[in-house]
């Protein structure tokens, strides 16, 4: 929770139950089938309306096996991959400079942070291809509302703050908070 508190100024998150009103859902280092079970409805709902379904975790799991598109890391790389992320989303200006502009703080250093994380050094750290990473976030940048779920998971390793830091970016990049449905969700506990 404390990364993700670094970025967002909050603990607080997102209803995970409004994952329904999506219409990409990035499921990130998180076994729903199996550990949120009672979420897997909701998100079932989504894909109803359309929703596409991305799993993200360096394990195949049973959430993998139901998601839409798999993406399969290398154990520890995440934060690269979202690195790589963020420099896709700034390159192609797919980025909501209004709502960068109005509710964040720090995205000139950020973006020149990013710039050295092309796809091609994230495969290459990652272990998954260039084409998976422009993908992710090409529908990542273009697919309004885009909701991020994880859980506690990667918390319980080294870096797991900066995991959650730096994926909560991702959705003050694109202005996801702007839509509901759209936006980053960690835990019941903390919305």
């Amino acid at each position: 929770m404390v990364g993700s508190t670094l970025t967002l100024g909050s603990p607080l998150a997102n209803d995970p139950m409004d994952i329904q009103y999506s219409q990409l859902i990035l499921l990130w280092g998180t076994n729903t089938r199996l550990a949120n079970r009672h979420l897997w409805p909701f998100i079932e709902k989504a894909r109803a309306n359309g929703a596409k379904v991305v799993v993200i975790d360096p394990l195949k799991t049973i959430t993998a096996e139901a998601a839409d598109v798999f993406i399969q890391p290398l154990p520890g790389t995440d934060v690269a991959l979202m690195l790589a992320v963020m420099h896709i989303l700034i390159r192609d200006e797919l980025t909501d400079a209004d709502y960068i502009a109005q509710y964040t703080e720090g995205f000139d250093e950020l973006k020149e942070q990013v710039l050295q994380w092309t796809s091609a050094r994230a495969a290459e750290v990652c272990g998954i291809s260039v084409d998976e990473i422009e993908s992710l976030a090409r529908d990542y940048g273009t697919t309004k509302p885009a909701f991020i779920r994880s859980l506690i998971g990667a918390e319980h390793r080294e870096h797991g703050v900066m995991f959650f830091r730096t994926l909560t970016c991702l959705p003050m990049l694109t202005g996801a908070w702007r839509h509901k449905g759209g936006g980053f969700s960690r835990s019941v506990g903390s919305y």
